[in-house]
């Protein structure tokens, strides 16, 4: 039997917050399809319970709620859990209601009916490529960072070697910058020439130095 090959998506949390029952369904079912978690919550209430327990990728809320509503709730996510991307769904939506979701930074604004829940599907694909291309960013500026750190360590070496006057001063800082370099490993500066015996002109850290040959 053929495996069907698994979805991009997959491993994704969504949480859908909406009173119609129906809706919860229909909208669960699509998207676990595409093998996303989906948790369904018919109120503010319940979700911001829901919130409190498990990190969630994405949030698709209705505006009109029962108790507490759509607003407010956007009010409190972004307070709290202002990384979590959020999709209104709402089919009372006014100039007023949109003019609260934009305020709030949602990720997108759709209306209800929706025709085709596939809609959904898509708009959980747009999420997932801002968080790979977030991360992206992220590793890049981790590395460059790094880079840097390794690049002002051989600065701060060539400085400390230039400011060094005797050979054991030299050789002292050689062995620091070394291990610097190495992540704080142990090491060691030997001099020697064709068959002469080698010999050991600094170590670092000092209590290395026992277990050199």
């Amino acid at each position: 039997m053929q495996t069907r090959p698994e979805s991009p998506l997959s491993g994704l949390r969504v949480l859908v917050v909406d009173d119609e029952p129906t809706f919860l369904r229909a909208v669960g079912e699509v998207l676990a399809s595409e093998g996303l978690q989906v948790t369904s919550a018919g109120s503010a209430e319940e979700a911001l319970a829901l919130l409190e327990r498990q990190a969630y990728d994405l949030a698709f809320i209705d505006l009109r709620l029962p108790g507490m509503s759509g607003v407010e709730l956007l009010s409190r996510i972004r307070e709290t859990w202002p990384e979590l991307e959020v999709v209104v769904v709402s089919a009372y939506a006014s100039l007023e209601s949109a003019v609260h979701a934009i305020r709030k930074d949602v990720f997108d604004f759709l209306l209800k009916p929706i025709e085709d829940l596939d809609t959904l599907v898509a708009v959980v694909r747009r999420v997932a490529e801002k968080r790979r291309m977030e991360e992206d960013k992220r590793r890049l500026i981790d590395a460059l960072q790094r880079r840097n750190r390794e690049f002002q360590l051989l600065v701060d070496w060539g400085h400390s070697l230039a400011d060094s006057l005797v050979i054991d001063e030299v050789a002292a800082t050689a062995v620091a910058g070394l291990s610097a370099l190495g992540g704080d490993a142990p090491a060691a500066l030997y001099l020697g020439s064709g068959a002469a015996q080698l010999e050991c002109l600094a170590v670092f850290p000092a209590s290395a130095g026992a277990a050199l040959p």
